[in-house]
């Protein structure tokens, strides 16, 4: 008898649990729909304000002061290309793109490099020697004192 008690509770423990287990579904499902009405609802917000006339005026004033942008810099770019320094400035940079190609600019900055380099090893080979000096000078000056104290 007791263990017929004890299957009946348990039964009734398990449709506990299917019960509980619905009313999660349930509720999992609310969210599911409210997820989806809220893109239902974003989608037809975006879909408004895009055909709304104020969007359309707007993006004709933009188009249109894009173009008048455009032509501003067109007619800049004309202007300067027209000044005497502009012109100047041409035929120094197309100088300049001769000697590259020749290598006669290649060939200067070589040099330069070289000139640079040698220098800059010729100051670290005497910092060097200068630090070893000093410190073959320390090392004599502790065997001097070693060989003292062994005294």
């Amino acid at each position: 008898m007791a263990k017929k008690k004890e299957e009946k509770m348990e039964e009734e423990v398990q449709e506990e649990e299917v019960e509980e287990g619905k009313a999660e579904d349930k509720k999992s499902n609310e969210i599911v729909q409210e997820f989806r009405r809220l893109g239902d609802n974003l989608k037809e917000t975006i879909e408004a304000a895009w055909e709304s006339d104020q969007r359309k005026k707007l993006s004709t004033d933009i188009q249109e002061g894009l173009r008048q942008l455009s032509e501003s810099i067109e007619k800049a770019a004309t202007d300067i290309g027209e000044k005497p320094q502009v012109q100047k400035l041409r035929e120094d940079v197309d100088d300049l793109a001769t000697r590259v190609r020749s290598g006669e600019v290649g060939e200067k900055a070589r040099t330069g490099l070289k000139s640079a380099l040698d220098k800059i090893n010729v100051e670290l080979e005497k910092t060097s020697a200068s630090l070893r000096g000093v410190k073959e000078e320390g090392e004599a000056e502790e065997s001097a004192e070693e060989a003292q104290s062994e005294e």
